[in-house]
């Protein structure tokens, strides 16, 4: 977990959860909402660095603390973004 500024760098489900000072479920949570994205390996899900900046970016300010509110900032952030859209 030392540098976020190769590319290539990935990280687990526990160190994500560290990094964000969440719990591991938690972040499957995000995972199984499709607002982070992982790769599925052999040993088990990793995130780059990118997807998780990506997501940081994209959910700044966001309240994604459990489900039902990450389920409403997905489509909150999907409304403004098609809204941004059609402008």
């Amino acid at each position: 977990m030392t540098s976020a500024h190769n590319p290539l760098q990935t990280y687990t489900l526990d160190e994500v959860g560290a990094l964000m000072h969440c719990s591991r479920q938690q972040v499957t949570t995000w995972m199984d909402a499709g607002i982070l994205k992982g790769i599925k390996t052999g040993k088990g899900t990793v995130i780059t660095t990118i997807a998780l900046t990506r997501f940081q970016e994209t959910y700044e300010g966001q309240d994604v603390s459990n489900l039902v509110r990450t389920l409403d900032a997905k489509k909150k952030v999907e409304n403004e973004k098609e809204s941004g859209e059609r402008k």
